[in-house]
């Protein structure tokens, strides 16, 4: 009987890996144009790990039932194996033609609306009825594949005597710690938490899905394990209902941003045109870890920061009220690269949503495409670099993490290139730097930097110019750009046409227990060629992340299609504009003359007036309710939409 088990569990496993196999192919003929071996490939092999990890987790679960019984049903138990590999064939094949229509995963939908079945019916039934004969003939297979499974295992053994107790404890135990072994990977962490920089975590498609390419990365997605790791649980810690209607906020949003849409599938779809004659052909969007703007005017009897300085007083453009999207690095890169705003209070133990980590956004990649460029995203952190290569590689960037760079690292002394957090900024800014002038097309790339990240450790060979150690490594931080630009200018003529955007991905070092410092951050544009050409600029005007993207296609001249939520900051401000930043636990409208403060999770509201050194006043919500009432709305209008259109997938064509 042992034997018949053992063979079961074998044909199951081979019979699923062919399962997703076929998916796969299937959902690269019909959703990657140009496929070749090498995608082919890629797909299949990081997607079989985690199919070999789905395989394991379920036969675990079903060992458990079955041979911890006192009496074994062997046809139950190759019933169950049978109905299993029915459900992920059925589930297969509704995620294609679902993705196939709308870019998107079904658990994300079946999800979201799981608790609102006139909801479920309205996202449904265009489909079904428009697909009648292809609905009824998966109908059919489905009922058939029941009655096969009911008349094949019908001549299955019915049941034995299972053997003690012991024995089957001791059986069982191997089996499950192989099949949890299979389920387990090795992931980079911070070597303070562990001391080989590495710890062995369940699979997720995090870990493989970091391909330049969204259909690729989905293809490698295993979209049952998909729902019970990562969708499920999402679904599970619940999400804010809305407070305003999704047509009402959609058109409120297109008035107050100046958007003319008129493409319902992708209601903020417009063109930025741009008659500037800057000589631009390469974008560098570098991110600095924690960078407060007021440690970049900061002196403690020397400038913390003269090289930044220094570019901003040689023809740089500065944007000192910027302020950040989000306070942590995943909601700056969102905004930076898509536009628009994140969805804050959603999922909050996770650094994407599911519908933003498995996102199609407008971001340069698809805008500018890959015929004429390359684009790259490189990150030093050791750790977390699963998430954002994955977004990263479903905007279309090729993406470098820790381990892909640590090899250029100088081999005689990874002590001193290499901390606890990732790769020290002056190596990683240089080895990145390295990497972009070897481009024989012209170039977007996005920088992570990582060495400001508390507790602010630096290179033992690095200068300690001061006595709060947060400033020291922010001079580091200053070297290091220096370092980044000079290597760029080793190709003088690359470099004339680049255009560098130098941006914190949020505060963190500080000078005093003000708000609005803790979320004002340091925006300065600076070109290569140094040919700005827009002279009258209105640089105190309030921007933030999401203004990066329209800005850029802007100085790039031309014409480009834009689907977002920011303003082109080199045109003159919208009269009354805010911008919108947040916590998980709080949200911010901010203007040039008030603070809004939001907490979602008790209904409770804040307006501060914001004085000309940049204080606060106390607060002035029972003085002024009429302009508490307007930001409120303000803000509710632009996150509201920014997170419908998201769990919609109404931002993009798909391109790719």
């Amino acid at each position: 009987m042992t034997k018949l088990n053992f063979k079961a569990i074998f044909y199951f496993s081979i019979f699923n890996f062919l399962i997703f196999a076929t998916y796969r192919f299937f959902f690269l003929s019909f959703t990657v144009e140009n496929t070749n071996l090498k995608n082919i490939t890629q797909v299949l092999i990081q997607g079989s790990r985690l199919d070999l990890a789905l395989i394991s987790l379920e036969l675990v679960l079903i060992c458990i039932f079955f041979f911890l019984n006192r009496c074994f049903f062997f046809r139950n138990f190759c019933r169950t194996l049978y109905i299993v590999s029915g459900i992920h064939i059925f589930y297969c094949i509704v995620n294609f033609f679902f993705f196939v229509e709308r870019n998107q995963h079904v658990g994300e939908l079946l999800l979201a609306y799981i608790t609102s079945p006139f909801q479920l019916y309205l996202a449904t039934m265009p489909f079904i009825k428009e697909n009648i004969l292809l609905s009824f003939t998966i109908t059919t297979l489905v009922i058939i594949y029941l009655v096969s499974c009911w008349v094949m295992t019908r001549k299955t053994i019915e049941k034995y005597q299972a053997p003690k107790i012991i024995v089957r404890i001791i059986s069982v135990g191997c089996i499950i710690g192989v099949l949890i072994t299979l389920a387990y990977t090795p992931v980079t962490v911070k070597k303070t938490r562990s001391a080989k920089g590495w710890q062995l975590k369940f699979v997720k498609s995090n870990y493989l899905t970091n391909l330049s390419s969204f259909s690729l990365n989905q293809a490698i997605v295993n979209p049952f394990y998909e729902l019970l790791t990562i969708q499920i649980p999402a679904s599970l810690k619940g999400s804010l209902p809305y407070k305003l209607d999704n047509q009402t906020a959609l058109k409120q949003t297109q008035h107050d941003l100046n958007i003319q849409g008129t493409n319902p599938n992708y209601p903020l779809l417009q063109t930025i045109h741009s008659g500037t004659k800057n000589q631009t052909d390469n974008i560098v969007i570098l991110q600095l870890e924690g960078l407060t703007n007021s440690i970049v005017s900061y002196r403690e009897q020397q400038q913390v920061m003269p090289y930044l300085n220094s570019l901003i007083d040689n023809g740089g453009v500065y944007f000192k009220n910027t302020y950040q999207s989000f306070n942590a690095t995943a909601g700056s890169v969102f905004s930076t690269v898509s536009g628009y705003h994140k969805i804050c209070f959603d999922e909050k133990t996770r650094r994407f949503t599911s519908s933003e980590l498995n996102g199609y956004y407008g971001s340069l990649p698809h805008i500018l495409g890959a015929k004429s460029y390359n684009h790259y995203f490189f990150s030093g952190f050791r750790q977390s670099s699963a998430d954002f290569k994955r977004f990263m590689g479903n905007q279309g960037f090729t993406t470098y993490g820790f381990k892909d760079l640590r090899p250029a690292l100088p081999k005689e002394n990874h002590l001193v290139s290499e901390g606890d957090l990732g790769i020290y900024d002056s190596y990683f800014l240089k080895i990145s730097a390295e990497k972009l002038i070897q481009s024989k097309k012209k170039y977007t790339a996005h920088l992570m930097t990582s060495t400001t990240h508390s507790p602010w450790l630096t290179p033992t060979t690095s200068e300690v110019e001061f006595t709060s150690q947060p400033l020291n490594a922010f001079r580091y931080l200053d070297s290091s750009i220096q370092v980044f630009i000079d290597t760029l200018k080793k190709n003088k003529e690359q470099f004339e046409k680049t255009l560098i955007i130098i941006v914190s991905d949020h505060t963190s070092h500080s000078f005093g227990p003000s708000i609005l410092e803790r979320i004002n951050i340091p925006l300065i544009f600076f070109h290569g060629g140094n040919s700005f050409d827009e002279i009258d600029l209105d640089t105190e005007q309030v921007a933030s992340h999401v203004d990066i993207l329209p800005t850029v296609l802007h100085l790039l001249g031309g014409e480009f299609p834009y689907s977002g939520m920011g303003q082109n900051l080199f045109k003159k401000s919208i009269k009354n504009r805010g911008v919108i930043s947040g916590t998980r636990s709080y949200g911010f409208f901010i203007t040039s003359k008030y603070l809004m403060k939001y907490d979602p999770f008790n209904e409770d509201t804040s307006l501060y007036q914001i004085n000309n050194d940049k204080t606060l006043t106390n607060d002035i919500a029972l003085d002024f309710p009429d302009i508490l009432k307007n930001m409120k709305q303000s803000y509710l209008t632009q996150y509201e939409t920014a997170k419908y259109l998201s769990l919609n997938t109404k931002i993009y064509p798909k391109q790719d």
